[in-house]
């Protein structure tokens, strides 16, 4: 059995990392700002964090977590690919853009009343 290229095994980490880091990112926006929970609406500070983290859940199922995952093999692939063969560059770089990308989709669905209107 032949090792997976160095470029793909970035993308998996990526994946996972970018997937992973929405948790975080979603209670740090919903402390800072509001983040929408179904069925209880938006919620916002401290208290809102448990209800937060299962609609990161909520919303990963239905589509949020494909999402992440795209962004983060595309930044695992694309770090290895600009900054090899540099392994800690990559590496680096490579949790760097998946947590864009989870700070990307946790700010998106804060702000998504005001893309598509109010729910």
């Amino acid at each position: 059995m032949s090792k997976a290229p160095p470029s793909m095994r970035e993308g998996l980490v990526g994946l996972v990392a970018s997937i992973l880091l929405a948790f975080p990112s979603s209670a740090i926006v919903a402390v800072f700002y509001r983040f929408p929970v179904p069925f209880a609406g938006y919620q916002s500070g401290v208290e809102a964090i448990p209800l937060v983290l299962v609609a990161v859940v909520f919303y990963g199922l239905f589509g949020g977590f494909a999402f992440l995952a795209i962004a983060g093999l595309t930044a695992g692939i694309a770090a290895n690919r600009w900054y090899s063969p540099n392994q800690r560059q990559i590496r680096a770089w490579t949790l760097a853009f998946a947590a864009v990308a989870a700070i990307v989709f946790s700010v998106f669905m804060a702000t998504l009343d005001k893309v598509i209107g109010p729910w």
